[in-house]
């Protein structure tokens, strides 16, 4: 039997107990600023608009279909009108920026550029400077509001035109730079080196690893290495290792480094995890679906 599907309407938000901090309408585009409760899961829904949604804060992953986009902070997802999608929230909750272009946006459009038809990661250069600008205004409307809210929209539109679809094939030499960043978790490594290694511009690596993975290479590494604490701590063979020798094999600087960024992805702290295990106490964490896994061998 197919799952129902329900429209979101200020009412089914109020029924889902979000938070609506801010929401307006300027240049015929509809702005929201949300805050989701910890652990919210959404069931399959749609949207009658065309929107970008950005996470802020907190963590979570919608899964459209098959295909699951786990949210880091500022990646800003194109939703096509009517896109199914569930959801789910971390344990710290999360915010999110939407915006929703009104219908009057797509006559702009008409014979100008094709919007894409399923979902997909819009990662312009300043992408981070464009989603605050726009929360500046939908926060503090000034003099010129509507015409900076119209510029951004269509800044946007611009780059989920420019996108590269999600079924371009990656390049052959991303394989390797994985299976890099996978085999020698422990040492350090940059950009300019796997560039080199590979004979491949900086630019153009950071470029591809970006459009095929939704992450950039240090951002990417991170999660790896939080991957492998989490891993580390579960393993019951390894349940008196220090955590200072734990973070060492992970890569990290040292154990404060560790528990900085362990923390700011899962919202525990390594020794907190680890003694919510020993009392049987599973956390709710975020999965972390590696690019490896996703785009397979080469």
């Amino acid at each position: 039997m197919a799952t129902a599907v329900s429209r979101v309407t200020p009412s089914l938000m109020a029924a889902w107990q979000l938070t609506i901090l801010n929401h307006t309408q300027s240049a015929g585009v509809l702005l929201w600023e949300i805050a989701l409760p910890p652990h919210f899961v959404a069931p399959p829904h749609e949207h009658e608009l065309p929107f970008f949604c950005v996470l802020m804060d907190g963590w979570m992953e919608n899964t459209y279909g098959r295909r699951p986009i786990a949210y880091h902070r500022l990646l800003n997802v194109f939703h096509p009108a009517g896109t199914v999608h569930s959801g789910v929230v971390g344990p710290e909750g999360a915010r999110i920026f939407t915006l929703e272009p009104t219908a009057a946006w797509a006559g702009r459009l008409d014979g100008l550029a094709t919007l894409p038809t399923g979902p997909t990661r819009v990662t312009p250069a300043d992408g981070a400077s464009l989603v605050h600008r726009l929360l500046g205004e939908l926060q503090a409307p000034q003099q010129c509001s509507e015409l900076v809210v119209e510029g951004i929209t269509l800044e946007l539109l611009a780059e989920a035109v420019r996108t590269p679809r999600e079924d371009d094939a990656p390049p052959a030499w991303l394989a390797r730079v994985l299976e890099r960043l996978h085999g020698e978790l422990e040492r350090p490594v940059t950009l300019q080196a796997l560039a080199a290694d590979l004979g491949v511009h900086p630019t153009r690596l950071s470029s591809a690893f970006r459009r095929h993975t939704g992450r950039t290479v240090g951002d990417y590494r991170r999660e790896l290495q939080v991957q492998f604490v989490r891993q580390r701590l579960r393993d019951r063979r390894h349940a008196d290792e220090p955590l200072a020798d734990i973070a060492l094999a992970a890569g990290f600087a040292d154990q404060a480094h560790c528990t900085r960024v362990f923390k700011a992805a899962t919202g525990w702290t390594p020794a907190r995890f680890r003694t919510a295990l020993q009392r049987g106490v599973e956390p709710l964490l975020p999965p972390i679906a590696t690019a490896r896994e996703r785009l397979g061998p080469s």
